[in-house]
């Protein structure tokens, strides 16, 4: 997979249209987010606390939602 740096909302937007990918994202703060656009890679983000990672955020609850209700259907 190829790792590009962009805004998190470029990703949403391929999301949108139907890409997949996984960014590492920065924010203002130097800090980073990894996020991915596929139902089966999971996110995450590492902070002063540590690393933590979630299936899902928020900016993509269309996607991840969608995602979500059908695997727990199976």
């Amino acid at each position: 997979m190829i790792c590009l740096i962009i805004p998190h909302y470029a990703l949403k937007r391929l999301s949108m249209i139907g890409g997949k990918a996984g960014v590492i994202v920065i924010n203002k703060k130097g800090r980073f987010t990894i996020l991915h656009s596929t139902k089966y890679m999971a996110s995450g983000y590492a902070n002063s606390k540590g690393i933590v990672v979630k299936e899902g955020f928020p900016m993509f609850s269309k996607n991840i939602e969608k995602n979500s209700i059908s695997r727990n259907e199976k």
